[in-house]
């Protein structure tokens, strides 16, 4: 019983972290054509959001730290 209750747990969060997959603020840049990684901040609505940066082109004009972000957002 206890097994059941674990894998169907698991099932669900795999579901709700799949339907999350792709969703972004309005107004946020996706990752880019490029392969990296890299985590950027963004003010939106008055917080600082991180995104993913993908290495080339435009990075949305994000700011390279939560500490930075927060310094300007306001």
């Amino acid at each position: 019983r206890a097994k059941m209750k674990v894998l169907v747990f698991t099932v669900v969060v795999m579901i709700l972290v799949a339907a999350s997959e792709g969703r972004r603020w309005p107004g946020m840049p996706g990752p880019g054509p490029c392969k990296a990684a890299f985590p950027r901040y963004k003010c939106v609505e008055g917080r600082c959001l991180e995104y993913i940066y993908g290495g080339c082109g435009r990075d949305g004009g994000g700011y390279r730290s939560m500490a930075e972000c927060k310094r300007r957002c306001k």
